[in-house]
């Protein structure tokens, strides 16, 4: 036998890509879920975000994969982006559905209707 055949190769070392890719999804999807307006670009960040954590956490159980911490962190963080995503979805529909909304928003029509004609 040769020297090659026990010469031993490092063992690679599993990494978690998709438990970082979470946690830089979580961190940017909370950022953006806080303003209002831009918020909507929040949605399928934090979407995306919880389904990659989920997925880097399943690699890290099964041992194909290491940082569970980021993995972890990041479907949380994505998980609070996507509670605050749902607030304000809820606070917008409650305000377009109340009647001071819609009766301002009539006044204002039959304003712009007046002045076109």
């Amino acid at each position: 036998m040769s020297y090659q055949d026990y010469q031993q190769y490092p063992e690679q070392q599993p990494s978690n890509g998709l438990g970082t890719a979470a946690l830089v999804l979580g961190i940017i999807g909370v950022v953006l879920s806080l303003i209002p307006g831009i918020g909507i670009i929040a949605w399928p960040v934090v979407i995306v975000g919880i389904i990659l954590g989920i997925i880097g956490i399943r690699k890290v159980s099964q041992g194909r994969a290491t940082n569970k911490r980021a993995a972890i962190t990041g479907t949380i963080l994505s998980g609070v982006g996507l509670v605050i995503c749902i607030i304000w979805a809820i606070l917008a529909i409650s305000v377009f559905q109340s009647p001071e909304f819609q009766n301002e928003f009539q006044e204002q029509m039959s304003r712009e209707m007046e002045q076109q004609n």
